[in-house]
């Protein structure tokens, strides 16, 4: 009966462990490639998604894309930094809220 309860007090505090460890997402610098963000189930991230109220562009590989990007027919540019530029003037292309490219000076 001890052997018992003493097994089962150990499985709990084993799975309160496991459980209560944090997971967080994060990016990660892969050489001199670019980088990947990994999701908080440190699952690599690819297409569009939002970070911090900000957009970044993944490629099919999970690496952070910068500079003008086409994706569904519709021109988009990307910071240095990857993030997407919204509501301005990337030299002659004017890109609305949504990123998207809509005129020309």
């Amino acid at each position: 009966m001890k052997r018992k309860a003493l097994l089962t007090i150990l499985t709990t505090l084993l799975l309160v462990t496991y459980l209560s460890v944090p997971a967080y997402a994060e990016w990660e610098k892969q050489g001199d490639v670019g980088w990947k963000y990994t999701n908080d189930k440190g699952k690599y991230q690819y297409g569009w998604i939002e970070i911090d109220d900000n957009w970044y562009y993944l490629d099919d590989k999970g690496y952070m894309k910068t500079g003008w990007l086409k994706d569904q027919g519709s021109w988009y540019y990307l910071h240095q930094d990857g993030t997407m530029a919204h509501d301005t003037w990337i030299d002659n292309y004017y890109v609305n809220s949504s990123g998207k490219w809509v005129k020309t000076r």
